[in-house]
């Protein structure tokens, strides 16, 4: 999922950050074409395994979008990642 915000949010000259722990980040060619795109649009690209890391720091009207990729607890079927971002 991060990797269309990436490339979308470059084609729209936005300036798109995404924050994850390490093994769970977007893939580093995808990066790579989101940042060649953003340098011709206006916008930019920030991929951290820091959560405080932001800059600019976002606005009242900065959409956030957090994806569950951390599976829920109760379901027993599928191995849970929390363990990751205690």
């Amino acid at each position: 999922m991060s990797n269309s915000y990436l490339l979308g949010g470059a084609v729209a000259g936005m300036n798109v950050r995404v924050a994850g722990p390490n093994g769970y980040l977007p893939d580093p060619q995808i990066v790579a074409d989101a940042e060649a795109i953003a340098s011709e649009t206006g916008g930019s690209v920030l991929v951290t395994t820091d959560p405080k890391e932001r800059s600019p720091a976002p606005t009242a009207c900065s959409p956030t979008h957090g994806f569950p990729w951390a599976k829920n607890r109760n379901t027993p079927s599928v191995p849970s990642r929390s363990g990751i971002i205690r």
